[in-house]
């Protein structure tokens, strides 16, 4: 007898959830498959362990089993849980859609670096951002008034003074 046996179909839930929130799978499988043999299949419980227990088989690459699990879900007596199986079974028997090469980015493995290489490679980054040159922020001023454009400066005191005019119009009207 493990000790997932001796806890009850909530806390095995809980502890599923858990599990499968951490990405630790196996245990969540684990927690679940031993909290659905406690919970009866046509209880509301029972449909929510048996739903995450999809999840986990989804996540764990096992999509037969979550199918399995869905497809039974599928005759549960709670229109909601039998909706939540549908909708899940159905993004499970997607067909799988094909990805090009260059819409993926390949993460090179860098655990065959050796320790003088990373040294190497965190002196080269730290030279680099040392060598970038500092952005003068500074206003500078303008010398020449005649080529700065005044045209959209009129228009916005034309439209501050109709503001100005709209605002008095509707604080100072005869009621």
């Amino acid at each position: 007898m493990s000790d997932l046996d001796s806890v009850s179909p909530e806390q095995g839930l809980a502890i599923g959830q858990a599990a499968i929130a951490r990405g630790d799978y196996r245990q969540a499988i684990a927690a679940l498959e031993s909290a659905a043999e406690q919970a009866g299949v046509a209880t509301a419980i029972g449909a929510d362990i048996r739903y995450w227990l999809a999840t986990a088989y989804q996540a764990s690459g096992d999509i037969e089993a979550a199918r399995s699990v869905c497809r039974q879900l599928a005759n549960h007596p709670l229109r909601e849980q039998r909706q939540l199986a549908a909708q899940l079974l159905y993004i499970l028997e997607a067909p799988k859609l094909a990805r090009r090469a260059d819409w993926q980015v390949e993460i090179p493995d860098l655990t065959s670096l050796s320790d003088d290489s990373s040294a190497r490679l965190r002196q080269a980054s730290g030279s680099l951002a040392k060598e970038k040159k500092e952005t003068d922020y500074r206003l500078t001023p303008v010398d020449d008034l005649s080529r700065i454009n005044t045209r959209d400066n009129r228009f916005l005191g034309f439209g501050l003074l109709f503001l100005i005019a709209l605002l008095g119009w509707i604080l100072f009207r005869p009621t």
